[in-house]
């Protein structure tokens, strides 16, 4: 499969969707929370990006260049909050969105000065929500996140030290799920 294939497949608007699909379904949440999410926190910030593209206001839907990501970031925080919002009261997608969030924000942060890969760090941080969900066992979808970092290096759209920053997010991502659900919250069964 060439590099330019599975860098659209893993485009942080389909990882997004595909985590959250499958967490709700497992956790058996209801069509709200999926309608919204796949709204607010997949279609909506991919269209920012493909309206931007066609408006010549991005070079390319992956917004390679880095100054050209903070708008549709902000424009994608707007969206989530939005979609936050609308699932205040489901305590779980809640906080999990809230994570989603936080995380958008250290990443336009670090955006401000420095490209970090946005399909690695939505990739691994999003492995990190199905590894607390669903089990230490699932430990092995990290190999994704393994073979995004190859995909975005090799097809030159990041350097070494981008992707490797990304991985951050892995980490951060379980230790955030942790201490929402465990230490503030309630201890999960």
């Amino acid at each position: 499969m060439k590099c330019e294939v599975l860098s659209a497949i893993f485009h942080p608007s389909v990882v997004t969707f595909v985590v959250f699909l499958s967490v709700i379904l497992y956790l058996n949440l209801g069509p709200i929370p999926l309608l919204i999410i796949t709204i607010f926190y997949s279609l909506l910030p991919f269209l920012i990006v493909f309206i931007m593209k066609e408006l010549n206001f991005v070079s390319d839907i992956y917004v390679s260049k880095r100054n050209e990501r903070i708008i549709p970031m902000i424009l994608a925080l707007i969206s989530y909050v939005i979609g936050l919002v609308l699932l205040m009261r489901d305590y779980f997608m809640f906080n999990v969105l809230l994570i989603y969030i936080i995380n958008t924000v250290i990443i336009l942060v670090i955006t401000l000065k420095f490209k970090i890969s946005v399909h690695v760090s939505t990739t691994v941080g999003s492995i990190s929500l199905l590894v607390f969900v669903l089990d230490f066992r699932f430990i092995f979808l990290y190999l994704f996140g393994i073979l995004i970092s190859y995909v975005r290096y090799r097809m030159k759209a990041h350097t070494l030290s981008q992707v490797i920053l990304a991985w951050f997010f892995a980490p951060l991502s379980y230790l955030e799920f942790y201490i929402m659900f465990h230490t503030f919250f309630y201890v999960r069964t």
